[in-house]
């Protein structure tokens, strides 16, 4: 990853840093400067930009230090709040003792390519897709919509035939990758862009 980004992020420096004279239309000289303010990646890409374990190993949460339990050749983080968050100093703490031991520590492997870029905690927001649209709106769905809830006030299992038939009556603009697919039958092979 570093080679990949080290580059990139240079220029991006030395624009901030020098930037970037030019002449406008008016024959006016302007000097811009260039900041990097945040980063998104996805699940895979964040962990090799932060040089950790990834979300399917121990210690892979980028938000906490989680070790994560292995059931079902599945690596799982259960609702808990007796871990700590990360923060910059812990961040930093481990990528210093790991750098110095060789060794993973909490999920560290080492500095991270934006170390002295950006701030890992504040500038690097949680993965919508993977953490919102397939995790917690994915889930939410299964529950309202599974038959072994359907006495549970949440449940709109009464009312699945009439949703269902309501969603798959729309019809999207062409920019939509997908046309809406049923509730019963394809919950659980929905694409994140179908959330």
């Amino acid at each position: 990853m570093k080679i990949l980004l080290s580059p990139t992020l240079e220029a991006i420096e030395r624009l901030h840093v020098i930037g970037l004279d030019f002449v406008n239309s008016e024959g006016l000289k302007k000097s811009i400067r260039l900041k990097l303010l945040f980063g998104v990646f996805d699940f895979v890409a964040k962990a090799k930009v932060f040089n950790m374990v990834q979300f399917n190993g121990a210690y892979g949460c980028p938000t906490c230090v989680h070790p994560g339990v292995h059931r079902n050749n599945r690596h799982l983080y259960l609702l808990c709040s007796t871990y700590p968050l990360r923060t910059l100093q812990s961040i930093e703490a481990a990528q210093n003792k790991s750098n110095e031991t060789g060794a993973i520590v909490d999920g560290i492997k080492g500095k991270s390519v934006l170390h002295g870029y950006l701030n890992l905690v504040n500038d690097v927001p949680p993965d919508y897709m993977h953490c919102v649209l397939e995790g917690v709106t994915k889930s939410l769905l299964m529950f309202w919509t599974n038959s072994k809830y359907r006495r549970e006030p949440f449940s709109i299992r009464q009312h699945l035939y009439e949703v269902d038939n309501a969603l798959q009556a729309q019809t999207p603009p062409t920019e939509f990758t997908r046309s809406p697919r049923s509730l019963i039958k394809d919950l659980s092979y929905w694409k994140a862009s179908e959330f």
